[in-house]
């Protein structure tokens, strides 16, 4: 498979920096892997966590057509103004925030599960950026993924 792109990121308010995206067609799965919850899409199962050992914590720069959306996730209401204000401040700053998402095995390969920011993707593919900032993490079940994620900032 081929190497990782660079891609530029602005962190917020400062100049664009050139980062090394996460070419997931290159991630190798260990002979023995570890699994998680299993996700589902409309009733269908689209994969399951896996731990990657070295994506078990980090930022990382991740293509936003490697992300998948949450279906269920506790927040539910995502008014379309809302992305239009993400979208507006991140062409004006660039994404503030990482994301967080956990790795997924589906049959496509490995993609990352979005468990927090799903405004900032949103808002990220409306501004028609190519990547995302996130950061990995790994809990085997996916309950456990949200609440760290979700109460490290209270």
């Amino acid at each position: 498979m081929g190497s990782p792109t660079a891609a530029k990121l602005r962190p917020h308010g400062g100049e664009e920096v050139a980062h090394d995206v996460l070419d997931v067609g290159a991630i190798v799965v260990p002979k023995k892997p570890e699994y998680g919850s299993v996700i589902k899409k409309a009733g269908k199962s689209v994969g399951r966590l896996i731990h990657l050992p070295q994506y078990e914590k980090g930022v990382h720069e991740i293509r936003l057509e490697d992300l998948i959306e949450w279906e269920d996730q506790p927040r539910q209401d995502f008014p379309v103004e809302d992305d239009d204000e993400m979208a507006a401040s991140i062409e004006a700053e660039g994404q503030y925030d990482e994301l967080h998402v956990a790795p997924l095995e589906t049959p496509e390969g490995i993609r990352f599960l979005i468990i927090r920011g799903t405004r900032r993707y949103r808002g990220l593919k409306q501004a028609q950026k190519e990547t995302a900032r996130a950061l990995t993490k790994w809990d085997p079940d996916i309950e456990n993924l949200f609440a760290t994620s979700f109460f490290a900032d209270l």
